[in-house]
């Protein structure tokens, strides 16, 4: 859903990389978002796991503010592992 809600809007675009393999203390992985909450420049977002950087673009892209259907997907997403 959290890659959903970063490209809805028209050429915006996600990049999802590979986790991390190495134990270097860098998080485990990383998103690139493209749009114009980025001032159509890539813009890399790091977290644990993928839903985290996935959240942490998010975030920027609405400001702060997380939509009803965001939260409850991540709280039925918790509740799975």
């Amino acid at each position: 859903m959290l890659v959903e809600a970063l490209r809805a809007d028209e050429a915006h675009s996600v990049t999802l990389f590979c986790d991390n393999p190495d134990f270097n203390m860098r998080p485990n992985s990383a998103v690139e978002v493209c749009g114009d909450y980025t001032d159509w420049n890539e813009r890399r977002f790091e977290g644990d796991n993928l839903t985290a950087a996935l959240m942490a673009a998010y975030l920027a892209k609405t400001g702060g503010t997380v939509a009803p259907e965001i939260a409850e997907a991540l709280k039925m997403e918790s509740a799975h592992g």
